[in-house]
């Protein structure tokens, strides 16, 4: 289970094989949807504070895409990249926490893993001091 952000920066859950978008928050509560709302009913109950899941309301009416999770989980190491000081080794681990070896195959090489990190952090450097 990893909170993740889409590439338009919103709020995403990745839960056994299938990501949900944040929904709402209601304390103690949040609420989140799968990513496919028109098509699927499948929600989740978590509690707000400590992020487990309490209840999963409706079962998903469709297969999960690897391809897709791979890309959210790309950009959650990109992310965790620019902002921490771990080294590469920890991100990857960290973000195959939980996924499944569909996604996991869909992955690129660690060498490769590795130098998307380097550039990651490169681009987040260059942009902050531009910025700052």
């Amino acid at each position: 289970m990893e909170e993740l952000k889409s590439t338009r920066g919103k709020m995403q859950f990745l839960h056994e094989i299938y990501v949900f978008d944040r929904l709402s928050a209601d304390w103690p509560k949040k609420f989140w949807s799968c990513q496919l709302k028109t098509e699927c009913k499948a929600r989740l109950h978590m509690t707000a504070d400590s992020s487990e899941v309490v209840v999963q309301m409706n079962q998903h009416t469709h297969g999960s895409d690897a391809v897709q999770l791979q890309a959210a989980v790309m950009t959650g190491m990109k992310r965790r990249a620019a902002e921490s000081t771990e080294i590469p080794s920890v991100i990857l681990n960290t973000a195959l926490q939980g996924t499944s070896s569909a996604v996991q195959a869909k992955l690129p090489r660690k060498d490769a893993v590795r130098k998307l990190i380097q550039r990651s952090r490169k681009r987040h450097r260059r942009c902050s001091s531009t910025t700052g």
